[in-house]
């Protein structure tokens, strides 16, 4: 999940032209959705779309096109940001390191937005989802959604990059998650207790909470994130 991709995150320092840039694209992001441009009228107009960019740079170049994808199906859709921490249209997230812009973008949108939809569906900046699909899902309900296609691999003879590697972790990604928890702030009883009440895994890239579910997640979350939980363990171990 992007809990383990945002450690490696991208570079520190912004120009100002390259601010001032971010500023006037991030508007766009608000701006579409208010209007409805193109948007027709279905299950999901009171839902929240976020979309959560791990690679600060895609950011001003990928919203329009964003807007382009998703406008006709949502009517409300906010970005997340590292950068521009004074723009109300998007969900400022600075902790970009350690794995927590997932759980910081997740409680950041419902605290901003509190009251203000029936649902929260949040997703990666490099998925493409099944809106039809997307539609007929309960929106009074938790869930997350599978990702389809993993570019990774598992052939140790091809060159790739970091999450290439991080993927030959066997049994994989999430799976391994749930054998790297031996973390000292989570006690033995507790890590015990987890496992023996469902503690589960999943990849997060799309994943979705009801109003109902936010007071819980504010509470919750908080404490997975202090016992350095993977958040690809933490949100469907929430939910179940």
């Amino acid at each position: 999940g992007a809990g383990g991709r945002d450690e490696y995150g991208a570079h520190e320092h912004t120009s100002a032209a390259a601010r001032a840039a971010l500023e006037r694209q991030a508007s766009v992001c608000d701006t579409q959705a208010a209007t409805g441009k193109d948007h027709r009228s279905g299950p999901l107009d009171k839902v929240l779309l976020v979309v959560i960019f791990s690679w600060h740079e895609h950011l001003a170049a990928n919203i329009p096109t964003l807007m382009d994808l998703w406008g006709g199906v949502f009517q409300n859709i906010k970005c997340s940001d590292t950068k521009v921490p004074n723009q109300p249209d998007m969900i400022h997230a600075p902790l970009l390191r350690e794995g927590r812009l997932m759980y910081q973008c997740t409680l950041a949108a419902m605290t901003q937005f509190e009251g203000q939809f029936e649902g929260y569906l949040f997703m990666g900046d490099d998925v493409l989802l099944n809106t039809s699909y997307i539609s007929t899902l309960d929106t009074s309900a938790m869930w997350i959604e599978p990702t389809a296609i993993n570019l990774s691999t598992s052939d140790m003879t091809k060159d790739g990059g970091w999450f290439k590697v991080w993927a030959r972790k066997k049994p994989g990604g999430a799976e391994s998650a749930v054998l790297l928890e031996a973390n000292s702030s989570l006690a033995s009883e507790d890590l015990a207790q987890l496992k023996d009440t469902g503690w589960v895994h999943a990849k997060c890239d799309i994943y979705y909470f009801p109003a109902s579910a936010v007071a819980a997640i504010r509470y919750l979350a908080p404490i997975f994130l202090d016992a350095k939980v993977y958040f690809a363990n933490a949100v469907p171990t929430m939910m179940r």
